[in-house]
């Protein structure tokens, strides 16, 4: 609803006569800064600030190559929320990346969870339980101060969006239900094939990406956990309420697997991945 609500203060306050100027203007500001932040991810941080000019080249063609498979799904079946949840995503992210040498970059992600919660909260929430299981794998054995404060982060983000949901669910709205007709859990439609077969062809360089991962098992920084992690935990709530041939339902979280894909096969084209798993190899 915050989309909605704010294209009609831009309406309103400005005299604007075809709203659809405003929709686009949306969409056009939100997929710039979206890509931009991604783009930045792929090149401008600690864990690649070694990369040569070369290496950086080769990430950011590959960034641009592998950003064309979700950019496909959002012009078909466009919606005002999409890019501006895709653009959640990019900025927590980069927050969470800034956070690791200015601690206050933090505060910014639950500010920004609470005002995507109501766009859709379904993202948020995900994000946050993904925050909480990725602080807590990093901090496994260890005793660190900036652990617990991710720690706290994605609990926040957690309650953040779980508190809008249930306020627009039972509190501000509570009288909206679903078509007669449609039910809430959509599994039986998803395992349809005409449903299922949209949902691959999506998604399918995406499970390449996620083969190649189990079987090389790549050198990941908390970035990339982040994307992957939030990634796989929104797949089951897709599946199970949501329609998966609505792509554009997951195409915030292609954006980011986009980002994650190009650093991945560009370390492992010029070989840097290669080395970081030979020497992960004990010596004697």
């Amino acid at each position: 609803m915050a989309v909605v609500a704010f294209g009609r203060f831009i309406v309103g306050a400005f005299h604007v006569h075809d709203p659809t100027f405003v929709a686009a203007a949306f969409d056009l500001v939100a997929s710039f800064f979206t890509l931009y932040l991604l783009y930045r991810l792929s090149v401008d941080f600690p864990s690649r600030g070694l990369l040569t000019q070369n290496q950086r080249l080769l990430t950011i063609t590959l960034f641009l190559a592998i950003i064309q498979f979700p950019l496909a799904w959002v012009v078909p079946f466009q919606r005002l929320e999409t890019l501006p949840t895709a653009l959640y995503l990019a900025i927590s992210l980069f927050c969470f990346a800034k956070s690791r040498t200015n601690r206050l970059w933090l505060l910014l992600v639950p500010i920004a969870a609470l005002g995507q919660s109501f766009v859709r909260a379904d993202v948020p929430f995900s994000f946050g339980l993904a925050i909480i299981l990725v602080a807590l794998s990093e901090s496994f054995g260890k005793n660190s101060r900036f652990h617990r404060e991710e720690l706290g982060t994605g609990v926040l983000v957690l309650l953040l969006a779980g508190a809008a949901q249930v306020y627009l669910q039972f509190i501000r709205f509570p009288h909206l239900s679903y078509q007669p007709g449609t039910s809430v859990i959509q599994l039986r439609s998803n395992l349809t094939f005409h449903v299922f077969s949209n949902f691959t062809i999506a998604l399918l360089p995406f499970l390449l990406f996620s083969a190649f991962l189990i079987i090389k098992r790549p050198k990941l920084d908390i970035i990339d956990k982040l994307v992957l992690a939030s990634s796989v935990l929104y797949l089951p709530l897709w599946f199970t309420v949501g329609v998966i041939s609505e792509v554009r339902i997951y195409v915030p979280f292609l954006f980011a697997l986009s980002m994650v894909a190009a650093k991945v096969f560009a370390s492992y084209a010029n070989g840097s991945g290669l080395r970081d798993q030979f020497s992960t190899f004990p010596t004697h």
